[in-house]
């Protein structure tokens, strides 16, 4: 079956079955809307709709190419190479961040409690 693993076959089926239990379940609450043609049910079944168009794709994909990494992709390697700091300045501006995070993070607090 092409270069298909058991997870790739795993993954499709889960997400079609999740998408037609789904559509099955938008049946039960599907009234008619005033002012939009499509009811209740409209925009959460083009969502399903997209989400099988979009398993299938994925499967196709693996049934064509593989789920291997393939080489060349950007932000994806093999053997990460380590962080060097050569000067202050990047300890500094590493520090920076770090420290805006946390200021972020109690702002966040305060403004909760």
């Amino acid at each position: 079956m092409g270069k298909l693993s058991r997870s790739d076959i795993l993954e499709a089926f889960f997400w079609l079955l999740i998408a037609v239990i789904f559509f099955a379940v938008s049946f039960s609450f599907n009234q008619p809307i005033e002012i939009y043609k499509f009811g209740a049910t409209g925009w959460p079944r083009v969502i399903l709709f997209l989400m099988a168009l979009v398993a299938l794709g994925n499967f196709y994909h693996a049934y064509s190419k593989g789920s291997k990494a393939q080489e060349g992709r950007v932000g994806a390697k093999e053997n990460d190479e380590p962080i060097e700091y050569t000067s202050i300045g990047q300890y500094f501006k590493t520090g920076m961040v770090l420290i805006y995070y946390i200021i972020m993070q109690v702002q966040l607090v305060q403004l909760i409690y």
